[in-house]
């Protein structure tokens, strides 16, 4: 008995995406890939569905399903190329893939470390005044190129007083002690605050000391309202 060989009756190209389109072997989808690749492997109607094409086919459907679900991600929150990179391994695509596929977006705009950079530090200091160590890391985090990421943080640190900006942190968090810790523990708790914002340890040790010499605990501040 011969045995059925399977064959493509039909590609239609998807509603509202025209770059996509649907693989049909008789009355089942069994791939839903770019028109491109459709092309690439030259298929048509009628052509044999062999194990090989069959099995090439459900890999680009793999494929097409995670660029579609990391270009939603991308739309939602600007993303660094690393991140794309990420999230496509993620999703079970090969390296090689995932850096073209990644590339693909870079062109398109989809994906942009210099946005990502601006981004990441804007996020930072929207929160309060920072330190280059951690807009450093949070870059680093976040997979921003080195070079945007250079670029980004030059920016950010033009005319910024580093130490009047640790100044003011100190004096808020100062004003915030409370009054049964001691003035060492209370310096001790600020400056490792200042550090956490990315402070180098010199400024914060010194912005700490003087909130506390200056008497901007909250009990200091409670008494002189008496």
């Amino acid at each position: 008995m011969t045995p059925v060989v399977r064959t493509i009756t039909a590609i239609r190209l998807i509603p509202n995406d025209p770059d996509r389109c649907a693989i049909h072997s008789d009355r089942t989808v069994i791939a839903r890939i770019r028109m491109r690749d459709a092309d690439r492997l030259g298929l048509c109607k009628g052509m044999p569905l062999t194990e090989e094409l069959d099995t090439e086919l459900k890999e680009l459907a793999h494929i097409e399903k995670a660029r579609r679900d990391v270009l939603r991600r991308c739309a939602s929150r600007l993303r660094s190329q690393r991140e794309a990179v990420q999230m496509f391994l993620r999703k079970g695509v090969d390296e090689a893939t995932a850096e073209a596929l990644t590339k693909e977006f870079a062109r398109l705009g989809i994906v942009d470390d210099a946005a990502a950079a601006e981004a990441v530090i804007h996020g930072v200091l929207r929160q309060g005044p920072a330190g280059k160590r951690l807009l450093e890391q949070k870059l680093r985090q976040r997979g921003v190129d080195r070079d945007a990421a250079s670029h980004a943080l030059s920016v950010a640190m033009e005319d910024r007083d580093l130490e009047a900006d640790a100044q003011a942190l100190a004096s808020k968090r100062a004003a915030k002690m409370p009054h049964t810790l001691d003035s060492a523990a209370q310096v001790r708790r600020i400056a490792g605050f200042l550090m956490r914002r990315g402070f180098d340890s010199q400024i914060a040790w010194e912005a700490a000391r003087r909130s506390i010499a200056r008497g901007e605990t909250s009990d200091d501040r409670s008494q002189g309202m008496d």
